[in-house]
């Protein structure tokens, strides 16, 4: 298992014969990149079909004991990126058809 780095993204898309100059691949999935930072930090979902949907969720502030200290301290509220993968990504990586 390896890690993809954006500029491997942009190779596989060279590879996959789009007409398209090397230079304008990386700028369109930086334009992608952004896009969707924009987007999700509105609170819009981003739904791909068969990969899944990216969606901010906010999860609400907890109390937590200091394991030094053993004092409780509240924790504030934080917001995260929720994915779900769509049922077709979900059979593709499990094996399925």
């Amino acid at each position: 298992m390896r890690t993809l780095l954006k500029s491997d993204i942009a190779n596989l898309i060279k590879q996959k014969d789009i007409d398209l100059p090397m230079i304008k691949i990386v700028e369109v999935l930086n334009a992608l990149i952004d896009i969707s930072k924009e987007e999700l930090s509105k609170g819009n979902k981003i739904r791909i079909r068969n990969f899944g949907t990216f969606e901010k969720r906010t999860y609400g502030s907890r109390k937590r004991c200091d394991p030094y200290t053993h004092e409780l301290k509240m924790y504030p509220a934080v917001n995260r990126i929720h994915f779900k993968q769509s049922s077709g990504f979900k059979k593709l990586l499990n094996g399925g058809d």
